[in-house]
């Protein structure tokens, strides 16, 4: 009987699997986002997270400067992809000063050198990034208004990597450990001089 039952439930498990939107629910590691995604996180106030300066990113994170899973994400990315073009883009809600600590870091004199710090002096048992905010008054400028707006459309998850692909795709990872990152990561676009990304000169 056991063996029966078996049976039964291996075909009925075939069958699903054979309809292409359970097969693809089962290895789906990124989707699609708007065209203009992109020009929404650009337009938002960022920091360059990694890569060589004047590089121009075809990968954004948006992120909070308290979230674990973003301080877990960047020390993936150092590690493991120590030379990509990284532009971070904050969003404020896992903690009560996530605003500010996000404005300040943006304002900071080295923005790049205070991000560093942040996920390297993270608390994970407080839960807080290592950057203290030069006031808890501070606050985010108004374009990061829509970019809240659409990042709750989007899912409203943090760590969220977004990518420009070869061809102009906007893809956004559904996840952040390793076999959600390096599929995603793998369809960007080359990083490339931002005169050469441009097609002007130097």
């Amino acid at each position: 009987m056991k063996t029966c039952l078996e049976l039964v439930r291996a075909v009925l498990l075939a069958g699903l699997l054979s309809i292409p939107w359970a097969a693809d629910a089962q290895v789906r590691q990124y989707r699609p986002l708007p065209d203009d995604a992109w020009r929404t996180l650009e337009a938002a106030s960022g920091i360059r997270w990694m890569g060589a300066s004047g590089l121009q990113a075809n990968v954004q994170v948006i992120c909070d400067a308290n979230c674990p899973y973003c301080a877990r994400l960047d020390r993936t990315l150092r590690e493991k992809y120590p030379s990509l073009a990284v532009r971070w883009v904050p969003t404020a809600y896992f903690q009560r000063d996530s605003e500010a600590v996000a404005a300040s870091l943006l304002s900071s004199e080295d923005p790049v050198a205070a991000l560093i710090a942040n996920y390297r002096d993270y608390d994970f048992d407080a839960r807080h990034g290592g950057h203290v905010p030069a006031s808890n008054g501070l606050r985010l400028g108004a374009s990061h208004g829509a970019l809240e707006q659409a990042w709750k459309e989007w899912g409203g998850f943090t760590p969220m990597i977004v990518v420009r692909t070869r061809d102009g795709r906007i893809l956004q990872a559904l996840g952040s450990n390793e076999s959600f990152v390096a599929p995603v990561l793998e369809m960007a676009a080359p990083s490339a001089r931002r005169y050469e990304a441009w097609g002007g000169t130097p």
